[in-house]
């Protein structure tokens, strides 16, 4: 099987909304942003979205998550969690949620037919969790560890750690091609505070490493994201307004 890499460098588009991404979740005609509109439990960290009813998952910092519907803004229930969570997911076909544990406990998985945990799982390579993404098939989630070079490779059919990835320093972000045949790291530093222009490129097929990419547009990446086609990938680079376009 080939998988083909990501193409040239495009160009950087000037915006002035990529100096402040506070990684918001667009529903319908309803924005949640973190920390306003809809009352939970206690102040929210981290939300995503299921695929079947679209319900938004929101992480309370006490150890639970909320489950939301934007239909009617109505809170419909909460799930416990292991610990306050740094960072959570729903997988492809709406099964399990996953969710990180900020005190560095793992990721806990729960089955939402029966909101039982099924699995803990160890993440030593990332102790220090950054941002946790499962690829469109479902097979493996991606769990970044801030302040190394580390990304653990979490298989969803057994939950256990697979594979660690060896990546650009500081891997803050996660982001899957819709074909789910590449995966994007985003560095956000580098050892000793010097600035990041670098991102990685996976085959996130057989989980390996294809290139670094640096490029002087890339002043501490922030966050990045496919197109709808895979055709083109956009990272953002909130340092200097910059939304740097690549080939994909």
């Amino acid at each position: 099987m080939v998988i083909s890499g990501l193409g040239p460098f495009i160009e950087p588009i000037q915006s002035p909304l990529a100096q402040n991404n506070n990684n918001p979740n667009i529903s319908d005609r309803s924005l949640y942003v973190q920390n306003n509109l809809i009352h939970t439990e206690s102040t929210l960290s981290t939300s995503t979205f299921n695929n079947s009813n679209n319900y938004l998952f929101a992480s309370n910092g006490n150890a639970n998550v909320s489950v939301i519907d934007p239909s009617n803004n109505k809170l419909l229930g909460n799930i416990s969690t292991i610990s306050p969570s740094a960072s959570i997911a729903v997988s492809p076909n709406d099964t399990y949620l996953l969710t990180v544990s900020s005190t560095g406990l793992g990721v806990s998985v729960t089955n939402l037919s029966t909101l039982s945990t099924v699995a803990t799982i160890p993440t030593p390579a990332t102790k220090n969790p950054g941002f946790l993404s499962i690829d469109p098939s479902g097979k493996y989630a991606y769990l970044t560890g801030l302040n190394t070079y580390n990304i653990s490779v979490i298989s969803l059919s057994t939950f256990t750690v697979v594979s660690v990835l060896k990546v650009a320093y500081d891997p803050s972000y996660v982001a899957f091609s819709p074909n789910g045949t590449l995966a994007i790291s985003i560095s956000a530093g580098c050892p000793g505070g010097i600035i990041s222009h670098q991102i990685t490129e996976i085959n996130s097929v057989l989980n390996k490493v294809i290139t670094n990419i640096s490029n002087s547009y890339l002043s501490n990446p922030g966050m990045a994201a496919f197109s709808t086609n895979g055709t083109c990938l956009v990272v953002t680079s909130p340092s200097n307004k910059n939304l740097v376009l690549f080939n994909a």
